[in-house]
């Protein structure tokens, strides 16, 4: 028997971990009997995206408002209460990194008479602007997502803590990722770093939007001092977003433009981390980073903000390292680079899958959530 299912609140914009996430899993779902569908409230950026999905049986549909903003949480609820009555959907999945942004699509599914419904959280904090405001939000529905019928699913134990009250039960699934298309190649880096003219240098890589989670800035402080010292060093960052033209202007007054490569999104991520020396995240906060996992999975030598979840380090090379902006903690990241920057690359796609990180493992997962409770 065929079972529809809708991923809610899921676009390509940035080309972030969420949207990598699910696009992975419809890739890679051999079931034929469950057809999974996304449902998104910002427009695809990339119509090839929405072309490609096709090709998996997977449809798009934008359920947002490009209307009213004061409009914009009934129209979403409104929109995709009739979506799943038109297309008769049996399971939606909820993804989302603030419980207010659950509540519309929740809404619509219990007012739908959905089979089931799953709630699935991604982040450990807030982004953007207004933040005072959204935390007020966050925290108001909190106990609501907290309570409803729905199955609570979290990308780690921290952003299990940030979504859902610390009494109700939350199922961890591993962000999985496509483990030997990102296994440490030495030809492909050859070819990457002459490509990229990075063959003398010593490259740090960092893949993120542009946005205040990402903490981009704290990176520019660490390379201002860290260039004094390795002369060589490349900074290549590899996402967009709105912070990008700020970014490139701290990086044009700090007089470190010959230091940097914005090098924009890329489809070809996992070719990108072979060429890199090392690989770091000076985030605020992060559900489960699945740049991370994909760097690991490279074999990079991988420093970490210490705000990110422990469980994000997965190889022996992995470290987590204070970003409080001040001499002592630049100087501990500084130090740590220099000690990765020569470690050597290792085969680490077993010891992932170990872990729990093949898409595969992370397919059966989502495919388990997709039967009745």
């Amino acid at each position: 028997m065929t079972s529809k299912i809708l991923e809610c609140n899921v676009d390509d914009i940035s080309k972030g971990g969420v949207y990598s996430l699910i696009r992975n899993v419809i890739r890679n779902n051999s079931d034929k009997n469950k057809i999974i569908d996304i449902a998104s409230i910002a427009e695809f950026e990339d119509k090839a995206d929405i072309e490609e999905l096709k090709k998996y049986n997977c449809s798009v549909y934008f359920v947002g408002s490009k209307k009213s903003k004061l409009l914009r949480f009934y129209n979403i609820y409104r929109n995709t209460k009739k979506l799943i009555k038109s297309e008769g959907y049996d399971y939606i999945h909820i993804h989302s990194d603030t419980s207010y942004t659950v509540f519309p699509f929740l809404l619509a599914a219990k007012k739908s008479n959905v089979k089931k419904v799953i709630i699935h959280s991604h982040a450990a904090g807030l982004d953007g602007a207004h933040r005072k405001i959204k935390l007020f939000l966050h925290n108001i529905f909190k106990n609501y997502v907290s309570n409803s019928d729905a199955e609570l699913v979290a990308c780690s134990d921290v952003a299990g803590k940030w979504m859902f009250r610390p009494d109700v039960k939350v199922r961890i699934i591993n962000n999985g990722i496509e483990l030997q298309k990102f296994k440490y190649n030495p030809i492909i880096r050859k070819e990457i770093r002459e490509k990229l003219k990075l063959e003398e240098k010593i490259v740090i890589g960092n893949v993120g939007r542009f946005a205040f989670q990402k903490n981009h800035s704290f990176l520019i402080e660490i390379l201002e001092k860290l260039r004094k010292e390795i002369p060589n060093v490349k900074l290549l960052l590899v996402g967009e977003g709105l912070l990008k033209s700020e970014l490139k202007n701290l990086v044009k007054e700090k007089k470190l433009t010959n230091y940097v490569d914005f090098y924009g999104t890329s489809e070809h991520v996992n070719e990108l981390l072979q060429g890199m020396d090392l690989f770091v995240l000076t985030s605020y906060f992060e559900g489960l980073p699945i740049a991370g996992v994909e760097a690991q999975a490279a074999g990079l030598p991988s420093i970490f903000s210490d705000r990110i979840t422990k469980s994000a380090g997965l190889i022996k090379n992995s470290s987590f390292l204070p970003i409080e902006d001040s001499k002592e903690n630049i100087n501990k990241w500084i130090e740590k680079i220099k000690e990765y920057s020569t470690a050597e690359r290792e085969i680490s796609t077993k010891e992932l899958e170990e872990k729990g990180y093949s898409i595969k493992q992370t397919v059966l997962s989502f495919l388990d959530l997709y039967k009745e409770s």
